[in-house]
C-alpha cells in the first residue's frame, strides 16, 4: 500500500470516484456531509509538498473539469475541513491545508470532510468536481 484517499479509517479501502450524495431537488434535504482519509496504513513514510517538502502545506483543492460556469454542483458548493466541527466555519470552494507531513500509520492519517451547501441541484450524476492536492513526494 502507499499514501491514497481511502473510504475507512483503517485506511484499507482506496477511493474510487463518485462521492454520492443523495438528496431532494427541492433543497429540503439540507446540507450533505462525507469523509475520506488521507494515509497510509503502513508507517514509516511521510507525504510532504514536493516544492519544499517539510515546509510547504500540503493543500487539498476542489477541482471542476466543466467548462460551463453555473451547472451545479460547483466547487463553491463544496466546504473543505479536517473535522466535521470545522466545516461550519469553513468557506466554501476554499483550499484547505493538510499539514506539512503526513506520516504513515493508520493513526497518522488525516480527515478530509465535505460538505455540499446546495443540494438543490437536479437529481442526476455529477462527475465533474475532483479531490486535488499540490505536488508531493512520498518519502
Amino acid at each position: 500500500m502507499a499514501f491514497d484517499i481511502y473510504t475507512d479509517t483503517n485506511l484499507t479501502q482506496v477511493f474510487v470516484p463518485p462521492i454520492n450524495f443523495e438528496h431532494n431537488s427541492d433543497g429540503s434535504t439540507g446540507d450533505l456531509d462525507a469523509v475520506l482519509y488521507i494515509g497510509d496504513p503502513n508507517s514509516g513514510g511521510q507525504l510532504q509538498a514536493a516544492s519544499n517538502p517539510g515546509v510547504d502545506q500540503i493543500v487539498a483543492t476542489l477541482g471542476d473539469s466543466n467548462v460551463n460556469p453555473g451547472n451545479t454542483p460547483e466547487t463553491v458548493d463544496v466546504k473543505l475541513a479536517t473535522s466535521n466541527g470545522g466545516l461550519t466555519a469553513a468557506v466554501a470552494g476554499d483550499p484547505l491545508n493538510l499539514g506539512v507531513t503526513i506520516a504513515g500509520g493508520v493513526g497518522n492519517k488525516v480527515e478530509l470532510h465535505m460538505r455540499v451547501v446546495l443540494p438543490t441541484a437536479p437529481v442526476a450524476v455529477y462527475n465533474e468536481l475532483s479531490i486535488n492536492t499540490n505536488t508531493v513526494r512520498e518519502t
